[in-house]
């Protein structure tokens, strides 16, 4: 990104000070700017040196003052501004020179602030001038923000030289190194900047323990990830990215009402941060709650910073198109999706909602191609791959499918992140079933139920998968277990009815049939079946 232009805007303000009597005597606004500034009383300064500076706009040191206030206030636009004005008067001063390196690093201006960093560095070398540890320090962080690795890396190596307890700076290296995935180095580094004699620069531990537990996360060891970021948490409660950061983990593990709630925090103490609030959406539609995640996701677009970290606005979009998805609204999922691919074409979770949105409109050979773009930009990609099968198996391509569902269990696929693998698994069995492969269907449904042995839809295909291979009361026992956790479907009424018929056992299959019945009148399986129960039923009465 290249400089900025930072205009130069100041207001006269009225003072609460003795009124008119110094109005035009600029010595007095300036001898009070200066004072004020000394005693932080900054507000007042301000005031101060602006009535100095409408007086006479010449004079470096009432605009030194001015960019001392407005940068204790952290206004870095004004602050850019006022030292604009004082390396006009006094040009090269490494001291002005190093504060708008900072305030330019604050306003995500890499750039230009790595630049004036460097020349104060230069400028103090050759003068022979000491600066403050921080120029060091953002000449660092300038480099890692602009993906400049291997020169961060040297840069905080230096940094660390000059001021050997900086915890910024070690746990800032710590990043960097595990960026160049030298992990032991950067264990060390994050372990230096977490003792006990660190100075953290106004800042506090919860950055190196923040920087431990994303190492951890990175190497796949959650539990220690969370406990990095209960440690942070402890040390800086108001963080929402830290608090946001510790919703993503656990997502990542399948905790998504827990993740929820830190989510939840993150937005309430960042109420318009567009990164806090796409991530609740995202967390929203792992949840299926769609209607919250659509909120979500409007108001990041609507009234967010713009600021969307590291996930990118291609990330929001893709999942505004996912909340979209399950709210049935395919036309404008397919809008949101189609953008989020126009920011990332190679984005395998866009082009697998793309796939569904077609699947779900009924263009189907569109939506066969779109995942076909998410396996290939992705292999590892469990969700492209299942909504492969699920296509493939819509247009009966049964054996294709099943194969695709063989991929997708070898994918990246976990407890936590959709699908799961007892998704997969349970699609899986479905398919063989339909190929009357009725063993394999049930040795996929009993993978399944191995893995949640909560779900009715794994609980039910096994007992379609033992109905195909006629072992009758296996599959009444499969039918209640589905029954136990929602006994709400009619279908599971419906196959236990059947099987029930097929054990001879009429009073207790017609019971079931009518329970489906009462749940849906119109099923025609068991309106059927119920007809040829009560034609055994009635000769023996």
């Amino acid at each position: 990104m290249g400089p900025l232009l930072w205009g130069l805007a100041f207001a006269l303000l009225p003072l609460p000070l003795k009124a008119q009597e110094g109005l035009q005597d600029y010595d007095h606004w300036a001898g009070l700017c200066q004072s004020l500034t000394q005693q932080k009383q900054y507000e007042d300064a301000l005031k101060a040196c602006d009535q100095a500076i409408a007086l006479n706009t010449n004079d470096p040191q009432t605009w030194i003052d001015r960019s001392t206030i407005v940068f204790a206030l952290a206004k870095h636009s004004d602050a850019v501004a006022a030292f604009n004005q004082v390396l006009k008067l006094k040009p090269d001063e490494p001291q002005i020179l190093a504060k708008r390196c900072i305030s330019l690093f604050k306003l995500k201006n890499y750039e230009p602030a790595l630049k004036d960093c460097e020349l104060a560095l230069q400028v103090a070398d050759q003068r022979g001038q000491s600066l403050p540890d921080q120029a060091w320090y953002y000449r660092s962080a300038a480099l890692f923000k602009l993906e400049r690795l291997e020169e961060a890396l040297a840069a905080y190596d230096w940094a660390t030289h000059i001021h050997s307890r900086d915890g910024r700076a070690w746990a800032d290296r710590c990043q960097v190194l595990a960026a160049l995935k030298q992990y032991s180095l950067a264990f060390q580094s994050c372990d230096r900047a977490l003792r006990g004699d660190s100075d953290w620069g106004g800042s506090s531990p919860a950055i190196g323990w923040s920087q431990l537990a994303q190492l951890h996360r990175q190497l796949g060891d959650y539990n220690q990830a969370l406990k990095g970021y209960d440690k942070a948490l402890a040390f800086a409660p108001k963080d929402s990215q830290l608090w946001s950061q510790q919703g993503i983990l656990l997502d990542q593990l399948g905790e998504h009402q827990q993740a929820q709630a830190s989510h939840g925090f993150a937005v309430t103490l960042a109420p318009t941060s567009s990164a806090a609030l796409i991530q609740q959406c995202a967390n929203a539609n792992q949840l299926r709650q769609f209607e919250m995640a659509l909120a979500s996701c409007e108001k990041a677009f609507q009234e967010g910073d713009g600021d969307w970290g590291e996930a990118g606005l291609e990330f929001a979009w893709s999942q505004r198109g996912t909340a979209l998805i399950g709210l049935g609204r395919f036309e404008e999922a397919l809008t949101s999706i189609d953008r989020a691919l126009a920011l990332t074409p190679k984005d395998a979770h866009s082009w697998s909602a793309r796939a569904l949105s077609l699947w779900r409109l009924g263009r189907f050979d569109e939506a066969l191609d779109a995942a076909a773009q998410g396996v290939d930009v992705d292999p590892q990609s469990s969700l492209a791959w299942f909504n492969q099968g699920r296509i493939l198996t819509t247009l009966g391509k049964l054996e294709e499918a099943v194969a695709a569902y063989d991929q997708a269990l070898k994918g990246d696929a976990n407890a936590g992140k959709q699908p799961t693998l007892v998704e997969i698994w349970i699609n899986q069995s479905a398919a063989y079933w339909r190929l009357e492969d009725y063993g394999q269907a049930l040795s996929a449904a009993d993978q399944a139920v191995a893995l949640d042995a909560k779900s009715d839809r794994a609980w039910y295909n096994k007992a379609l998968a033992l109905m195909g291979l006629r072992s009758y009361s296996r599959a009444v026992t499969a039918y209640n277990k589905a029954l136990a956790f929602n006994e709400k479907n009619a279908d599971y009424w419906t196959g236990k009815g059947i099987a029930l018929k097929a054990l001879g056992n009429f009073p207790e299959a017609l019971a079931s049939l009518e329970q489906a019945l009462s749940l849906n009148p119109n099923h025609s399986l068991a309106l059927l079946n119920q007809e040829r129960v009560k034609k055994q039923i009635e000769p023996s009465q």
